[in-house]
């Protein structure tokens, strides 16, 4: 049939509806939004074949239900399609995703809904819903409008009675979710960094929550100097206590560090540079506030190794600063070298509770066995500030072997590591070390602090 005020089409992302006017009002009949690269080859998407629906008894599949035209007209306008298949679908709706502020919750489907038949929607603690709604724009998502919900409060979502086109209809789908709060700069920290990867590996940048809350990553950035990337444009949810990887390639990632977390890794479209002798790695929030911020050298990594190719630096203590280089050290041999989204092979596991605290007392240098640390730290804690120290480790002669601080200004309360090697970066041999501590004050008050420590060896 002519039509003499046909309308253009785009190339790409249109929408195309059948609307019945029936004198009252308009109903919707079908609806379509294609796109360009639907069609199976670079010469269709770039004109003279048509899109063609492969099973008309299953019109509302979208992309899976259409293709280029095999006709070598590039179309049949008027006969039956030559791509005719079948296509089932026997399965109902499904909830894939869903985000959510204090007045309204975004739901996404994995199928096109009956925009005629939507579902029915409960919030348990019982909230108000006042409006579920549905455009053609985006048929496989509903927007709904709620009584105020509280951030960390724990919610069930039930959806029941999804249905799509063909009349599949969901009986009930239940949904936990909380509502995130805004990240603030002590909660969230940098853990743990891949920055010399092997390869065709990829490496990573992963995130900790040190807080009771889950938080909300949509908007934040990792950057260094130069440049930053934003890790989700969407809703990321980070639970207390948990972990977010960011990596450009899940699969390599976890084909490297088998024991990796999946429901940890998020894939990223790009991170900034990390050069291998030394860089910055900032994590920032959505209004440009500079959460957390690592500055890394090379040596960071433990003087035993070989080859830090593949090994990542893990964070120590996330009480001590980011920017310590006392608190990172090379991932244990004995989980790969790496833990990719869950516990730091070389987290501190207590602090000290007293002036001065070793911890581990026995440590194994360059150790791979699992359960054993490769270093010890130095523990301290005062109640006056200001203080300076000098920190000496002796053999069991009475002999220096070693002098981890000199003239060092000290915190309230931290650490200091060594890994086991002398001042001229050799292992000691194994044996008991007097560990002496001498701290000034800034009028002159002097105390010597000691206690031991062992170096042992792998059987």
């Amino acid at each position: 049939m002519g039509i003499s005020n046909w309308v253009s089409l785009n190339n790409d992302g249109e929408l195309l509806q059948l609307i019945h006017d029936n004198g009252v009002d308009e109903e919707l009949v079908f609806y379509l939004s294609y796109h360009h690269d639907w069609h199976t080859s670079i010469d269709a998407q770039e004109g003279g074949f048509s899109l063609e629906m492969k099973d008309v008894a299953n019109p509302c599949a979208g992309q899976v239900n259409w293709t280029t035209s095999k006709d070598l007209d590039g179309g049949t306008p008027g006969r039956e399609n030559s791509v005719k298949v079948s296509v089932p679908d026997n399965f109902p709706p499904s909830v894939l995703s869903f985000e959510g502020s204090s007045n309204q919750l975004t739901l996404q489907f994995d199928e096109i809904l009956d925009f005629r038949n939507l579902p029915t929607l409960n919030v348990e603690p019982e909230t108000g819903i006042h409006n579920v709604s549905w455009s053609v724009q985006e048929p496989q998502e509903l927007s709904v409008e709620v009584s105020e919900l509280v951030a960390n409060a724990d919610y069930m979502l039930i959806v029941s009675g999804a249905e799509d086109c063909l009349g599949n209809r969901t009986e009930s789908q239940e949904l936990k979710f909380v509502l995130p709060v805004e990240a603030s700069a002590d909660q969230l920290k940098i853990s743990e960094v891949l920055f010399d990867p092997r390869p065709d590996e990829a490496d990573f940048i992963e995130v900790f929550n040190d807080s009771d809350q889950y938080l909300d990553l949509r908007g934040f950035v990792i950057s260094n100097e130069k440049e930053g990337f934003v890790v989700s444009n969407t809703s990321l949810n980070i639970p207390p206590r948990s972990f977010r990887v960011f990596t450009e390639n899940v699969s390599d990632l976890q084909h490297a560090f088998p024991q990796s977390v999946r429901e940890a890794l998020v894939s990223v479209d790009r991170l900034p540079s990390m050069p291998n002798d030394q860089g910055v790695v900032r994590l920032i929030n959505q209004s440009g506030l500079v959460i957390d911020s690592l500055p890394y050298e090379e040596d960071f990594h433990s003087i035993l190794l070989d080859d830090t190719e593949g090994v990542s630096i893990e964070r120590i203590s996330y009480a001590s600063p980011t920017y310590d280089r006392n608190n990172w050290h090379s991932a244990s041999a004995s989980v790969g070298f790496a833990t990719p989204g869950y516990h730091n092979s070389q987290a501190l596991e207590s602090q000290a509770s007293s002036k001065l605290m070793v911890e581990p007392k026995v440590f194994v240098p360059g150790s791979a066995t699992a359960g054993a640390k490769s270093f010890t730290t130095v523990n301290y804690q005062f109640e006056e500030p200001g203080l300076f120290a000098n920190i000496f480790i002796y053999n069991q002669n009475g002999q220096q072997v070693r002098q981890l601080a000199h003239g060092t200004s000290l915190a309230t309360k931290g650490f200091i590591q060594w890994d086991g090697t002398d001042d001229s970066g050799s292992p000691v041999r194994l044996g008991y070390y007097i560990i002496a501590m001498e701290v000034w004050s800034s009028s002159g008050k002097r105390e010597l602090l000691k206690e031991s420590v062992v170096v042992g060896a792998e059987f």
